[in-house]
């Protein structure tokens, strides 16, 4: 099982939580979803100390909302995800079942965890599907100034200068290109979020230090550096640094996945990324590891 995989390549039971970064099924079927339950449940009966909700954070991908039937119409604006409830309830039930609660109106999560190293991670899962998708408009990312607003709001990031919490974002979509090219078509934009200088300012105001996503199959490391204050003078000591993860993806039915471990030591972060196999075809193993300080 995908379970087994991950179980015997992590080789701990020193689990603190459990991040999926979207695209929990194929067609937001409700089949998909019980299998997602069914991993979180496997991947429990294999760690000695289980994560449970409150450990857990998931975001939402473009594969886990219905899209619409039609493609959209030239000039025309898509509509949000939260006018479509019928597109969005099986994760919506998902969502409830993982949490206990109905989800917001924005599909994102927070939580704050202690680790046993002392550090306190400040985690927030975003929606980046805010906008719906058709047949030509899929894998459009797109978060919104709404939604971050109540983020903050919502994780206390407005109120309080941030002391020494490791604060994470997370989303599906990517915020820099991850692949050497992209499919080159008129109907569809790069899958890079529409309002990615936004979310970059947002991160910066709010002092994240990680900015994780999935969609695309492969990892990705790099640091980003953006002012503290775009209006003042720029020096190095005046750029706020952000690390920018892509975690890999599983669920491929041949031929290699990937998963990541994210472990914090120090002002350094390492994140380590493995390649498994499900059809056996290559053994599982470590293929990179980074170790970036925050």
């Amino acid at each position: 099982t995908l379970a087994g995989h991950i179980c015997e390549q992590i080789k701990t039971d020193n689990i603190a939580g459990l991040l999926i970064s979207g695209d929990i099924t194929s067609r937001a079927e409700p089949a998909g979803f019980e299998l997602a339950k069914q991993l979180v449940k496997d991947l429990n009966n294999e760690f000695s100390a289980p994560v449970f909700s409150e450990n857990i954070l998931i975001c939402p991908g473009n594969h886990d909302f219905t899209r619409e039937g039609a493609d959209l119409g030239y000039n025309i604006a898509p509509d949000f995800i939260f006018n479509k409830p019928d597109n969005t309830s099986a994760f919506g039930e998902f969502y409830k079942s993982m949490y206990n609660i109905k989800p917001n109106r924005y599909f994102a999560t927070g939580r704050k965890i202690l680790l046993s190293s002392g550090h306190m991670l400040e985690i927030a899962a975003l929606n980046s599907l805010i906008l719906q998708q058709y047949p030509n408009f899929d894998g459009h990312g797109y978060l919104s100034n709404e939604q971050l607003d109540f983020v903050a709001e919502q994780m206390g990031w407005n109120n309080t200068e941030n002391k020494n919490a490791i604060r994470i974002a997370m989303m599906h979509h990517h915020y820099l290109p991850t692949c050497y090219t992209e499919l080159i078509d008129v109907t569809r934009a790069s899958s890079v979020v529409y309002d990615a200088d936004r979310l970059m300012n947002w991160l910066v105001k709010h002092d994240v230090k990680l900015l994780l996503h999935g969609h695309k199959h492969k990892s990705l490391i790099s640091r980003v550096e953006y002012p503290k204050t775009p209006e003042d003078s720029i020096t190095s000591e005046s750029m706020h640094q952000i690390v920018v993860a892509g975690m890999g993806g599983t669920g491929s039915p041949t031929g290699q996945n990937k998963f990541a471990t994210i472990q914090f030591t120090g002002n350094s972060v390492s994140i380590v990324f493995y390649n498994i196999y499900s059809d056996e075809s290559e053994p599982d193993r470590v293929c990179q590891r980074a170790v970036l300080p925050l």
